[in-house]
């Protein structure tokens, strides 16, 4: 893959993700489920993480919030 290039797997998992770190630093291979990575750059080369995603959905400003059973 090319920087800022995205995959998608298909499930089910678990995929094994292997990778150079860059600069001379070798190779890294993770584990991984179904989920969201990431790769960023660290002072040990690159890691892959997980991305989380926190989602608040807030209805509070409609009128029309009530539930009528």
């Amino acid at each position: 893959m090319q920087p800022g290039m995205a995959q998608r797997l298909e499930s089910p998992g678990p995929w094994v993700v292997t990778y150079d770190r860059g600069e001379n630093l070798g190779t890294s291979a993770y584990t991984v489920a179904d989920g969201t990575y990431w790769f960023t750059p660290t002072d040990s080369g690159l890691q892959l993480y997980r991305q989380r995603f926190d989602v608040v959905l807030d209805n509070e400003d409609n009128s029309r919030n009530s539930i009528s059973c």
